[in-house]
């Protein structure tokens, strides 16, 4: 596989540096093609404009409106998709070190350029769409010299989420050795999270953080359980002059039952 991509924006200072406007243009080019068999081989242009005007109402309260347009160029098995993404972000200043923020926007994802060759038994009878769907956070960060702590509220709402199973799963004769991704029906998910991060020195840095949620995917008209509701991090990270190598531990607990049962 190969992916380029051309990114190119320009940032406006408004009103006195109280207002801040960005616009931009993205082309991305992505190719696929077999090591085995040349003959199976793909590509996917898409074009992306954005734009994001940030407004201050007052020292304390800010906005920030987005806007980006995708255009996904069709190439005989993904379709032609045209796909607007709005998001809408405050952020209000409690204090000095502490502040309130929320996030709210629109998502979209393309399915892997060679989703089309992930079994050549499923690649004219298993075409996938594009993962969209809305999320929404609220939360607040508390940010000192030293040291940070972010606590977050947060829920989505996915249509076709990608979800990997065994061909055979869904497909008569297919084969129980061969993973495939698929589309599931829906996806929601609402939890909490908590994150912490301390300099420890001019090289040295820890963070921990915690996640509790309530992943469910509803495919067959019944919710069930999707991924771990637990998950446990921490990490640390050494840095020096241009050198940075960090190193982190992750834990996920109350795991849904594996799909390879």
């Amino acid at each position: 596989t190969d992916s380029w991509t051309l990114d190119n924006q320009k940032a406006w200072n408004l009103n006195q540096g109280k207002d801040a406007w960005i616009g931009g243009f993205t082309f991305k080019r992505e190719g696929y093609e077999s090591l085995s068999d040349k003959s199976l081989s793909i590509d996917r242009t898409s074009n992306a404009l954005y734009t994001s005007y940030t407004h201050q109402f007052n020292p304390k309260f800010s906005t920030i409106i987005g806007m980006r347009g995708e255009f996904i160029q069709g190439n005989g098995y993904d379709a032609t998709h045209n796909v607007f993404l709005p998001q809408l972000q405050t952020l209000y200043k409690i204090n000095s070190t502490t502040s309130w923020y929320t996030n709210m926007g629109k998502s979209f994802e393309m399915p892997s350029i060679n989703s089309k060759y992930y079994s050549t038994k499923v690649s004219s009878r298993s075409i996938l769409s594009p993962q969209e769907g809305w999320t929404y956070e609220t939360g607040v960060k508390k940010i000192r010299e030293n040291d940070s702590v972010k606590l977050a509220v947060f829920h989505m709402d996915i249509d076709n989420k990608f979800k990997w199973v065994k061909e055979s799963d869904v497909f008569a004769g297919g084969d129980s050795g061969t993973n495939i991704q698929i589309n599931e029906g829906k996806f929601r998910n609402t939890g909490v999270e908590l994150e912490y991060a301390k300099v420890l020195n001019n090289h040295w840095k820890w963070n921990a953080g915690a996640t509790y949620s309530n992943p469910e995917a509803n495919d067959d008209g019944n919710w069930v359980q999707e991924s771990a509701r637990v998950q446990l991090n921490t990490g640390v990270e050494y840095k020096r002059d241009k050198w940075l190598t960090n190193l982190t531990w992750m834990y996920t607990g109350d795991r849904e039952d594996s799909y390879y049962r």
